[in-house]
């Protein structure tokens, strides 16, 4: 079971690696924008909240597992360095193997759920760092659209939606 376990996990950060990929990979600029702007119509990030939750509890507790057995294997090396002179020399060197090869096969399953943990929160963020972008391009380009002078389409004059601003000097107040 635990194999099955972790080796989810493994595949759940693969596919997180894959995306975080894809998300940063540098594309220009409108393409990245018409493809969020796109994709944020689908409303898909609050879809996906609820299975994107239980992702992250059942990857929290894989972590926790993977603690527990650790501190676990820990507790049993120190009774097994108690008690080595009482056994023969063959056999303790055949468990203290078997006791360290289960320590580093737990010290990566728990490497491996914190950066799964960890990579979902950076998607996440990446993510929305993109659809602010995105959003505030857009309101840019509609600002500049509307602050465009006005053509008056009979004569092609530009001047009638222009405003000028005179710029006078600033006078000093002197106190008298």
């Amino acid at each position: 079971m635990r194999s099955l376990i972790w080796t989810s996990v493994c595949m759940i950060l693969v596919a997180e690696i894959a995306l975080t990929a894809l998300l940063v990979i540098p594309v220009p600029r409108a393409w990245r924008n018409a493809v969020c702007l796109e994709v944020s119509k689908f409303n898909v990030k609050h879809r996906l909240k609820l299975p994107l939750a239980f992702l992250v509890i059942g990857i929290s507790l894989a972590f926790l597992d993977a603690l527990n057995y650790l501190l676990y294997l820990w507790d049993v090396e120190e009774e097994d360095v108690r008690f080595r002179a009482y056994r023969s020399v063959d056999d303790a060197h055949v468990v203290r193997h078997l006791v360290k090869e289960r320590v580093y096969k737990t010290q990566r399953n728990l490497y491996l759920s914190g950066f799964a943990v960890t990579l979902l929160f950076v998607i996440g963020r990446l993510t929305d760092l993109m659809q602010e972008h995105a959003d505030l391009e857009k309101e840019l380009e509609k600002k500049r659209q509307a602050s465009l002078p006005a053509v008056d389409a009979s004569t092609g004059d530009e001047s009638k939606g222009k405003t000028e601003i005179e710029m006078k000097p600033m006078q000093s107040k002197k106190n008298e």
